[in-house]
């Protein structure tokens, strides 16, 4: 997978990237036009291609762009020396807050994800999320080898099931807003401790049910 280039760190190529990334999230990576993102960046297309040759690789910085804003926001928690039932429920409303900020980043990750993973998730998993996902799984590992967390327990499938309440509640809640039976809609810090307290207290009445 080629890189982008070199200039992506300067202040055109940031508005430029604003822009691709609003575009990419509203209308998916075949829809948006290059003319349309030199036109939100207030630049002309050719600066556009200065700073990036191609769509493709202005699409491929959005998508590192967002991994590494999601890094930033996990990271500190990963490094942090609280205990996992501290950890876990500030994992579960900084993923929360980070979703629902940078919506526009989650809708162009969970669409590329969704519509291409077929073809280029190897690539996007070794060159863009492997990282990631090696720092959120830590967060699991270390309360196992720390005895926070059961022997028994796959940390890989722990984190994954913290991350699928986050994005139920994230692509759910414009919609359950409006149904008086899910209370946490407007609630985000609610739904975290609720999170957190059904991971590590689990749902079976007796322990030994499975």
């Amino acid at each position: 997978m080629p890189s982008p280039t070199p200039h992506a760190t300067c202040e055109g190529a940031r508005q430029i990237l604003d822009a691709a990334l609003e575009a990419f999230a509203t209308h998916g990576y075949s829809g948006a036009s290059m003319h349309a993102i030199a036109q939100q960046a207030g630049v002309s297309k050719a600066n556009v291609f200065h700073h990036f040759a191609s769509k493709e690789l202005l699409y491929l910085a959005v998508l590192r762009t967002a991994a590494q804003r999601w890094r930033e926001n996990l990271v500190p928690i990963a490094q942090s020396n609280a205990c996992f039932a501290d950890q876990l429920k500030l994992l579960v409303q900084r993923v929360l807050d980070h979703l629902v900020s940078e919506s526009a980043q989650s809708r162009v990750v969970l669409r590329e994800m969704l519509e291409n993973g077929a073809l280029r998730g190897r690539e996007l998993s070794e060159e863009i999320f492997n990282d990631n996902f090696r720092i959120e799984t830590g967060v699991f590992r270390r309360a196992q080898a720390n005895g926070e967390l059961r022997a028994g327990v796959d940390p890989i499938l722990a984190w994954a099931a913290t991350l699928a309440a986050c994005l139920f509640f994230f692509q759910t809640r414009d919609v359950l807003r409006f149904n008086p039976d899910f209370p946490y809609a407007e609630a985000p810090e609610r739904f975290a401790q609720g999170i957190r307290d059904v991971l590590l207290n689990g749902i079976a009445a007796h322990p030994d049910l499975s």
